[in-house]
């Protein structure tokens, strides 16, 4: 019940899509990820790095690890092309 709290309040807080993406057989652990589009780099690093604050801040479970990655593309490729 605790990944669901935390996926729920990551979806509505931050606007993200949030999945259970690991050790999803196990309890006592669970590894859970956020995603985020937007056509402004620092803006996006600012909402990732405050929905891990959030993590740490608000929520009674350990948090072992957090990483960002950001992939970078062309933001509308033309039609018959390759982003």
């Amino acid at each position: 019940m605790m990944v669901k709290a935390l996926k729920d309040r990551l979806r509505d807080r931050f606007s993200a899509s949030v999945a259970e993406t690991g050790y999803q057989e196990l309890w006592q652990r669970a590894v859970v990820s956020a995603v985020c589009v937007s056509s402004d780099r620092t803006g996006l690093e600012s909402i990732m790095n405050s929905m891990a604050r959030d993590v740490e801040d608000r929520h009674p479970a350990e948090l072992v690890d957090s990483r960002i990655d950001i992939i970078e593309g062309d933001a509308v490729a033309e039609e018959g092309q390759e982003a």
